[in-house]
């Protein structure tokens, strides 16, 4: 069985990205990654934070 991790840095889009669009042609499962930097965050406030979390439960 393959399996490809898709690393999603800073853009949690799926409908057109490209890299998670390869991974699943390619193979039979696809593990998505997505780490929490702070930082990120540090200007912004908890609303996107929250907007964020979201998103990575979707995927």
């Amino acid at each position: 069985m393959k399996t490809a991790i898709v690393w999603f840095k800073t853009d949690l889009r799926i409908t057109d990205n490209e890299a998670l669009l390869k991974a699943t042609l390619q193979n039979e499962s696809v593990i998505p990654i997505y780490c929490f930097d702070d930082s990120h965050f540090a200007t912004t406030g908890y609303g996107l934070k929250k907007q964020v979390i979201s998103g990575v439960n979707s995927l």
